[in-house]
Order: structure tokens, then sequence, then C-alpha cells
């Protein structure tokens, strides 16, 4: 008596990419990016979203808020200039 075998089925296997995108770490932050762009390439990569963060404070209980961070110059006078 001959048996035949049964092989498994497989899954096909996904196709890789031709283009592979570089790891956040290799891209470099956002500030080390900067120092190469022009004002508007800088300001089209700025998140405009509001954003949404969690962080554990002191007492070990779970902090969570949810908005924009502003950041602020200020001159004599306590006058803002940029922003």
């Amino acid at each position: 008596m001959e048996q035949k075998r049964q092989s498994k089925v497989r899954k096909p296997r996904r196709k890789k990419c031709s283009h592979t995108r570089a790891k956040a770490a290799e891209r470099g932050t956002r500030i080390e990016r900067q120092r190469h762009q022009k004002l508007d390439a800088m300001l089209a990569g700025l998140p405009r979203q509001c954003d949404i963060g969690a962080k554990k404070n002191s007492r070990g209980h779970d902090q969570y808020w949810r908005g924009y961070k502003l950041h602020l110059d200020a001159a004599d006078g306590q006058i803002p200039i940029p922003a």
C-alpha cells in the first residue's frame, strides 16, 4: 500500500516593498532635520492635530492630557515675541 503524504497548506509569502522606510533614529530628531530645511519645509513638518499624552507622576499615578504645547519667548515687560 502506498500512502500519499498531504502537504501542509502554506500561506503565500508577503511581497517585500521595493523601498523601505528608515527608522526614526536613523532619520534623526525633528530638530536635527530642521537644521538643513527651509522655513516652509519646517512648518509643513510640524504636527497640527491635537495630541494626547500620558505619564506617571511621582506618586505612581497615571496622568493624561489632551491638547497642544505652546512655547513663547517674551521681551522686557512680558511682551510675547515669537510663539
